[in-house]
């Protein structure tokens, strides 16, 4: 079946209606507070201006070090929101929040093991390729070299878009089997998939680019730096998080078209 980008968007926005209370809530709580709980322990550091390269390198490096032990904890209970998110709008069953949530519990490892597959496999090949370029002593090569790390990086990543949701809608928690499920499912509709992917990341950051700038600027008049930097903190968590939630919806629209009757639309959450 080929993928119909117009009906995508229209599944997008409905699954989001169906169950909007309960998609939001759920973002509050596993998306927006582990972001913003460490965007205030974790502030990323001020890179002066004018700094040699390998100093800003250097600065982030640190500050990464320092946060690495926040990041596992944070990842995976928005991976468990997520997936909750996606079993609310697939599970023709209508469970409740605190069903979806334990049975998005049990959909983490799976869906990190699919994850951890791709990037050792990416990693592997992408390494290899740009040693062999960077042997070949030519800048151009290199370059070329580059280009197709990112252009393998942004196929696989289209291909095995559908990994969430085949393992939280079709119960498919072999993570080998539901990447290739992912993989069956987008083999006639890459280019199509990828187009609309692209086009809802660009309205989306447009729009978080609009709002973070006039928030900025109003909070720049009226606020101090302390309080400026906690609510900017707050606004950008809770900007990410809907655009988050528009993410999974459009991911599961997607799904619902390429696997049929295993992704029919579900009845509205309780």
């Amino acid at each position: 079946m080929k993928f119909d980008s117009n009906r995508g968007w229209l599944d997008t926005l409905a699954n989001v209606a169906a169950n909007r209370e309960v998609l939001f809530a759920l973002a509050g709580v596993f998306l927006v507070l582990p972001s913003f709980a460490f965007a205030l322990f974790y502030p990323q550091p001020i890179v002066p201006s004018g700094i040699a390269p390998e100093q800003a390198a250097r600065i982030m490096q640190a500050y990464y070090l320092q946060a690495m032990p926040a990041v596992l904890p944070v990842s995976l209970l928005q991976i468990l929101g997520m997936m909750a998110m996606i079993i609310l709008m697939t599970d023709r069953a209508r469970p409740t929040v605190g069903q979806a949530i334990r049975a998005g519990a049990r959909n983490v490892l799976p869906f990190v093991g699919a994850q951890l597959l791709i990037g050792m496999a990416l990693g592997f090949v992408a390494i290899a390729v740009l040693v062999i370029a960077t042997l070949s002593g030519s800048t151009f090569v290199v370059g070329i070299a580059y280009g197709m790390v990112l252009a393998m990086f942004a196929y696989i990543g289209v291909r095995t878009l559908l990994a969430a949701p085949v393992i939280a809608a079709e119960g498919l928690r072999n993570p080998v089997k539901a990447l290739a499920r992912s993989w069956a499912l987008t083999r006639t509709s890459a280019g199509r998939i990828a187009g609309f992917i692209i086009l809802l990341i660009l309205a989306m950051t447009v729009v978080a680019i609009l709002i973070m700038g006039g928030v900025g600027l109003i909070l720049a008049l009226l606020a101090g730096t302390s309080a400026l930097r906690i609510i900017a903190a707050l606004v950008s968590s809770v900007v990410v998080a809907v655009m988050m939630v528009y993410f999974g919806a459009a991911v599961v629209a997607i799904h619902r078209q390429l696997a049929g009757p295993a992704g029919s639309p579900a009845p509205a959450a309780q």
